[in-house]
């Protein structure tokens, strides 16, 4: 009787322990089930959060912040503030909606938006990338001060005589918050035009003026949508305690919808709302022509060139400017604009063959 009663004991507790194991591990699947139903990815999410992944890892291994911020961690703040506020009290749900309302405009302006499979969320992600890593790029030891670039201007490309259009001697110039939003205005619509052999229809979105504190010492004030023919990208108009600063970013895609370069850049602002853009290898010099240097029609002009760093000063390798008009007709050509570096070259050469001609003659 004894040993029935440690049989049918043994078996109980078996039950017991097998309903616990059970109970524990149904518990764990039906967890990782809720949760894995969250995440469930297109390819181009996966890539996104392993882009996401893979900036988290940098960060940690080179402990990359902005003044002690984290940019990545601040998108992931804003993320979460968006997904559990009230909608009609949430600050970042009106972003949003400012956002979305660009990305169908330029979905709806070019074609190629669509075969590049940029999703409204993809948009998203982007976009502060794209301001991340232009804030990072400003803030960075690669950063060119207004003189120096000024100065570059003056001597390459301002009296250059291969110029077909005319510009203005550059400048200092403050940037304030209304000359900022003013200077970007200008350059919205429609552009037709010419970049090397390739015709683009550009198109600049009005400037979305929108308050939002990054982190203590930077606040987004405005930002402006734009797609460039091989792309889209953004300006962003930003505060700091000191100043205001004009940023931009722009994704090229290749013919197969793939990203084949990100190019971040900063600005400075000229008088008569000239912008001029750096980036890590070029300069842009812009102005908006309306019969200011010139009898014809609104049009703006892109000089410029690839620069590069020598001894203490910066020399343009080469040069070319562009002109950008509202209409898709008699579009001016893209003009490449010998530099005194390949000037130099250039008629030492021609003296050269002068004087083989020459002697072949006698």
């Amino acid at each position: 009787m004894k040993v029935l009663k440690n049989q049918v004991l043994a078996q109980t507790r078996k039950s017991l322990r097998f309903d616990v194991i059970f109970n524990f591990t149904l518990l764990i699947l039906l967890s990782s089930a809720s949760c894995s139903s969250q995440w469930i990815l297109s390819p181009r999410d996966k890539s996104i959060k392993e882009w996401e992944s893979n900036e988290r890892r940098e960060d940690e291994k080179k402990s990359d912040s902005i003044h002690g911020w984290s940019v990545y961690s601040r998108k992931e703040e804003w993320s979460k503030k968006r997904k559990t506020a009230p909608l009609h009290l949430s600050k970042f749900q009106a972003f949003s909606d400012l956002l979305s309302f660009d990305y169908q405009q330029l979905a709806g302006f070019s074609e190629n938006m669509k075969s590049y499979g940029i999703t409204e969320e993809c948009f998203d992600e982007l976009f502060w990338e794209g301001i991340k890593e232009s804030l990072k790029f400003c803030l960075s030891s690669k950063y060119i001060d207004q003189s120096s670039v000024n100065n570059l201007i003056e001597l390459e490309l301002w009296r250059n005589p291969d110029l077909e259009h005319p510009i203005i001697r550059p400048e200092m110039s403050k940037i304030g918050i209304s000359r900022a939003f003013e200077a970007l205005n200008e350059f919205s619509g429609e552009w037709h035009g010419k970049w090397q052999a390739m015709k683009v229809h550009h198109l600049w979105l009005p400037v979305k003026e929108f308050k939002m504190e990054i982190n203590d010492g930077f606040t987004l004030i405005g930002f402006q949508s734009c797609f460039t023919g091989d792309g889209f990208g953004w300006n962003y108009v930003v505060n700091t305690k000191n100043k205001v600063l004009i940023l931009g970013f722009v994704y090229h895609f290749d013919n197969s919808g793939r990203i084949s370069a990100k190019n971040p850049h900063y600005a400075f602002l000229n008088p008569g709302n000239q912008l001029t853009w750096v980036s890590d290898s070029h300069i842009y010099y812009e102005f908006m022509c309306n019969g200011i240097i010139c009898d014809e029609k609104k049009h703006y002009t892109i000089t410029g060139g690839r620069y590069q760093k020598q001894v203490k000063q910066y020399k343009l390798a080469s040069g070319f400017q562009a002109v950008y008009i509202p209409e898709d007709k008699q579009l001016p050509a893209f003009k490449h604009l010998f530099v005194n570096n390949i000037r130099r070259t250039k008629n030492l050469l021609s003296k050269k063959l002068a004087i083989v001609l020459k002697n072949l003659i006698q």
